[in-house]
């Protein structure tokens, strides 16, 4: 399996795009974008180390050759990192991205802010989100 490959994956399951990766990283879209076609295969490790963290992919990925690693093994190291968000989930943390620094604070105190009223807070049994009545609200 390709790098690029799996950035390119990466990056659509997560929803990401390379104007949010290279704000996160600290680099303009255009480097972003060479990066995920290959025009640029050199980076540095600090650049490394905050593209594989936005991604959730093992940095080592990026420093070793894919090839060497069954893809059984990648798949592992790959599912390790990656959350199991259901569509309400991943829908809130577009919404949340589209937010400046301002929103996202006041958004997330106001999160924080309900999970301490009763009515709101899940019991051990509940999942954390239930699909069915996020889709129907909206």
């Amino acid at each position: 399996m390709d790098i690029k490959v799996l950035m390119k994956q990466q990056r659509e399951s997560l929803g990401l795009t390379y104007e949010e990766i290279g704000k996160y990283v600290g680099v303009g879209k255009s480097t972003v974008r060479k990066w995920f076609t290959g025009d640029i295969e050199n980076m540095g490790r600090n650049k490394i180390a905050l593209l594989a963290n936005v991604l959730q992919i093992d940095p080592i990925l990026f420093v070793s050759d894919i090839d060497d690693f069954k893809i059984k093994e990648a798949k592992e190291l790959i599912s390790y990192h990656i959350p199991n968000y259901s569509n309400a989930e991943k829908d809130l943390i577009t919404d949340f991205r589209k937010l400046n620094p301002a929103g996202q604070t006041a958004a997330a105190a106001a999160v924080k802010g309900f999970t301490q009223m009763q009515q709101y807070k899940n019991d051990d049994s509940a999942p954390a989100v239930k699909e069915e009545a996020a889709e129907s609200s909206a």
